[in-house]
């Protein structure tokens, strides 16, 4: 048995929705399956963007435009938001000196005795110009709130993950929002 930083948010957020999803293991509606989707397909871009996959960029956004429709998703602004997500984040490799450590690092810990052990990808680690570790997680929902800011545990459960896997905290953690 694990958990995740996912599961943990949800258990913080509404803890009916946890038991239906861990315990029962419900089935998520068509809704959850649709953001699922769309956030694996963003991610997948991501984290080959940060692995030099692509030699171009158009090389990410057809990869998106081909597979957009087949996530179901057709809300809002999706569309528009994941080319410039795309965008920036293929800038953001392009512009900056980083050293990559990894894109979608597979990392668990156990950090006491009678907690379960956390496990998850984490979506991008890499070390600044002056060598500092940073955590980076993509989002594809809308920024959070200030009070949303408060309750997430990822930011606590990814650096046990880094000081277990790298022996060292990052320096700091970021969100990205696509």
């Amino acid at each position: 048995d694990y958990l995740s930083a996912s599961a943990i948010n949800l258990w913080l957020t509404c803890s009916t929705s946890f038991y239906l999803k861990y315990v029962l293991e419900m089935e998520e509606c068509e809704t959850d399956k649709i953001f699922s989707s769309y956030g694996t397909l963003v991610h997948n871009i991501n984290e080959k963007i940060a692995n030099g996959e692509y030699l171009f960029l158009e090389e990410a956004i057809e990869e998106y435009e081909t597979n957009f429709y087949s996530t179901g998703m057709h809300f809002d602004n999706y569309y528009e938001n994941g080319i410039e997500g795309i965008k920036h984040v293929w800038e953001f490799f392009e512009d900056i000196k980083i050293e990559l450590v990894g894109a979608e690092v597979k990392c668990s810990v156990k950090p006491l005795e009678d907690v379960p052990k956390l496990f998850g990808f984490v979506d991008l680690i890499y070390r600044d110009e002056n060598g500092k570790l940073i955590v980076r997680d993509y989002k594809t929902s809308k920024p959070y709130t200030e009070k949303q800011m408060e309750h997430q545990s990822q930011p606590y459960v990814y650096a046990e993950m880094c000081l277990a896997k790298y022996g060292e905290l990052p320096a700091y953690f970021e969100f990205y929002f696509t």
